[in-house]
């Protein structure tokens, strides 16, 4: 499902897009904590977005979904359990922002989708909270905006750095895939607890976001 805005993450995303590449786009691990995802051919630089989501609103108790989905998945090997929190955090209804809260661009905490469905980074917040709350560090996890080449949208999946590899958790299908494996997929902006970083020098402009 998608849900079209005309405004959104037009004003924070200060990365551009480069052409793509998808043979040269394997990731390297962040050498610290405020370190951003590396993509080739794609630089990565810190940034300051207007509207980041501030990662403050994760802490305290879990939601009690957070809660029940870690200790469904919480014995599973490392790809299983991304899989499968991908799997059971994709049931939640699609909605958009408008409908949700009145406004164009709206980064709910777990607990707020959880109540009322949401759009996709909402889904990438909630899986964020629920593979930390399982122990995953929280450096090695960053919600990246990309730019969704088939038919131009703005899409925010979940990537997580993994055995020297960079995986991808995507409300828009269940099976979890290696950076690289969609080669549709341009990484423009990325954040985590510790930073927010830019992928690229050109404008991107916002035509809709799902």
């Amino acid at each position: 499902m998608r849900a079209t805005r005309s405004l959104g993450l037009a004003s924070i995303l200060l990365g551009g897009l480069l052409t793509w590449n998808a043979s040269a786009t394997a990731p390297t691990a962040p050498t610290h904590a405020a370190a951003g995802p590396r993509f080739a051919g794609y630089p990565t630089r810190p940034s300051t977005p207007r509207f980041p989501f501030d990662f403050t609103r994760l802490d305290g108790p879990p939601a009690p979904e957070v809660r029940r989905i870690a200790e469904t998945t919480r014995d599973l090997p490392p790809l299983a359990q991304l899989g499968a929190v991908n799997r059971l955090v994709n049931r939640v209804p699609t909605r958009d922002d408008r409908t949700n809260y009145g406004v164009a661009d709206y980064w709910a905490t777990p607990r707020e989708f959880f109540r009322n469905g949401g759009d996709c980074e909402d889904y990438a917040i909630a899986k964020y909270a629920i593979l930390e709350q399982l122990g995953w560090p929280p450096e090695r996890m960053w919600i990246v905006v990309l730019r969704e080449t088939m038919i131009s949208p703005i899409h925010a999946v979940l990537m997580v750095h993994h055995d020297g590899r960079l995986w991808t958790l995507d409300n828009a299908g269940d099976r979890v895939f290696e950076h690289g494996g969609v080669d549709y997929y341009r990484p423009a902006f990325s954040l985590n607890r510790f930073g927010t970083w830019s992928h690229g020098s050109a404008p991107l402009a916002l035509d809709s976001y799902r």
